[in-house]
């Protein structure tokens, strides 16, 4: 009797366990023969004088500017830029829309990270990524500080997405 017991308390605890929704964020899987995405998230966290990075500056043709102990490294388009501190990159910025005040970028045209899509919202967003831990009433940008992942909107879509090092 006790054993049945123990085997349907243990069943129901499956079921339940099978029947919640997962709403951690996945990262995407890193694909070294995708130039765009795979690429560009890989170099998130290291050390901005590592060969591999050395290499991708110089077959991308990687501008860099430099403000003292940081600096940004940047495509000639600027869809999207490395910030690094100290050596460490310490983010990743990338341009989603062109801002109608500036044209001195051209929008990141790659696949974008998490499963967003350009045509996203802010609730899209939240029904994708879950409830973010921090946001603004005028839903001009979210962030998962769990993830180190900040979004901001422009015009109710996606306008950049930021991915900070841990």
């Amino acid at each position: 009797m006790k054993a049945s017991r123990i085997a349907m308390l243990l069943i129901g605890m499956l079921i339940l366990a099978s029947c919640a929704k997962d709403t951690r964020i996945r990262e995407p899987k890193f694909n070294l023969k995708d130039p765009s995405l795979g690429r560009i998230m890989l170099f998130i966290g290291r050390n901005r004088q590592d060969e591999l990075f050395k290499k991708f500056l110089r077959k991308y043709d990687i501008l860099q500017k430099k403000y003292g102990k940081e600096g940004r490294l940047y495509p000639q388009d600027n869809a999207y830029a490395y910030w690094y501190y100290q050596n460490k990159i310490v983010k990743l910025i990338i341009a989603v829309q062109q801002p109608s005040m500036t044209t001195r970028f051209q929008p990141y045209t790659g696949k974008l990270p998490f499963k967003l899509k350009r045509s996203d919202t802010y609730n899209s967003v939240i029904k994708k990524l879950g409830q973010p831990e921090s946001g603004r009433l005028d839903k001009t940008f979210i962030e998962y500080k769990a993830q180190n992942l900040t979004i901001k909107f422009m015009n109710g879509r996606i306008s950049t997405i930021i991915i900070k090092a841990e």
